[in-house]
């Protein structure tokens, strides 16, 4: 892991360019911006010292780091309390577990709650759309992308919350 220094219009040409939809103003102006660089594929973009966005280094994929889900506009889904085991440890969010849902289109990204947690628990791309899951009594719905407690999450707290 290490951390680079970028421009501030780099900065902001990744994030129009992951097509999130990023509420940049709740961050205020851009002072520092920075890519920490993880161990695998992904990066993560920091901005004011704060994880925003995580990508692939091809940037194939992007989407929201998990604890920064309030500066992004996105669909999500709400699955019951027996799925969540399930999802921390990286599995795909099925059907069956899902129990309420905005709209939302295939390859989508998704934040996924769980009922009584205040808190996005993943974040997973669409695999169908939101009418498909609407008739959908088994399969996957969702591919989970970023989860609390997963390998992003735990190298980025080792950086931000020692």
């Amino acid at each position: 892991m290490r951390i680079i220094d970028i421009r501030r219009k780099t900065a902001r040409e990744l994030i129009t360019s992951s097509s999130l939809n990023v509420d940049i103003s709740r961050l205020g102006s851009i002072k520092q911006a920075r890519i920490l660089i993880l161990e695998k594929d992904y990066e993560v973009l920091i901005i004011n010292n704060f994880p925003l966005i995580v990508f692939k280094k091809d940037h194939s994929i992007f989407f929201p780091y998990i604890e920064s889900c309030n500066f992004f506009d996105s669909p999500d889904v709400t699955v019951d309390r027996g799925a969540l085991p399930y999802i921390l440890r990286g599995a795909d969010v099925m059907a069956p577990g899902i129990i309420s849902f905005s709209k939302f289109k295939t390859d989508d990204i998704v934040f996924v709650k769980c009922e009584g947690v205040p808190r996005v628990v993943a974040i997973a791309k669409a695999l169908v759309d939101s009418e498909q899951l609407s008739n959908m009594k088994k399969g996957k719905v969702l591919e989970n992308l970023h989860y609390v407690g997963d390998k992003i999450w735990k190298q980025v707290q080792k950086i931000f919350h020692k």
